[in-house]
């Protein structure tokens, strides 16, 4: 998916976060003044500021170390691939 618009999730009190985030991407509903809303509170606790971007630094590194261990792998599984193939070749 290539959705470049903001997905605001609101998990409903009895619903789990996954089927917040699924019902969202579903039909996601965009309201500015939930990012006004939110950047007025970033600017008013540099605290919590600075927890969230801590937070989307630890993550960004997260998914970039999943990538990286998972193009290794798909790297690995060819290379035993062509030599399973090479050996059933001879």
């Amino acid at each position: 998916m290539s959705n470049q618009s903001v997905v605001i999730v609101h998990p409903h009190e009895t619903e789990s976060l996954t089927a917040a985030i699924a019902r969202a991407l579903d039909a996601p509903v965009f309201d500015a003044r939930q990012i006004a809303t939110l950047n007025e509170l970033l600017s008013r606790d540099p605290y919590l500021a600075d927890q969230i971007n801590a937070t989307h630094a630890t993550l960004t590194r997260i998914i970039e170390s999943l990538v990286a261990h998972l193009d290794a792998e798909r790297t690995a599984r060819q290379v035993l691939t062509e030599r399973i193939e090479a050996l059933e070749r001879t």
